[in-house]
């Protein structure tokens, strides 16, 4: 089984002019969790959501076998993608001993 753990900045406010970057977060938190446990065969995974006056940055953190560089198929490609028509951005790094960090930022302009 997976272990999903998520912080208390899940709760997100979002306006219904939001529409766009609420779809975006969910189509990127889908995805990377997906791709945390099918590919990267995680068992713990945290989702993290934070808006700021910068703007709303949502995180997934596993314990994957997932290593750097990725080959990025077309779940990464679309999360970039995504987060590209809002002017936002994602990033992937490693983590130690294993696993990945996945961060996804959206600027306060669209946020």
């Amino acid at each position: 089984g997976v272990a999903l753990a998520g912080s208390g900045g899940l709760s997100v406010p979002l306006t219904a002019t939001e529409f766009a970057l609420a779809e975006a977060l969910l189509r990127v938190a889908q995805e990377g969790l997906t791709n945390a446990i099918r590919h990267g065969q995680a068992t713990h995974v945290r989702l993290s959501v934070a808006r700021d006056i910068d703007g709303v940055t949502l995180a997934i953190d596993d314990d994957g076998r997932g290593r750097l560089p990725l080959t990025e198929g077309h779940g990464i490609t679309g999360m970039r993608e995504r987060l590209a028509a809002l002017g936002g951005r994602l990033a992937i790094a490693q983590r130690e001993p294993r696993g990945l960090h996945v961060a996804a930022t959206i600027p306060a302009r669209a946020a």
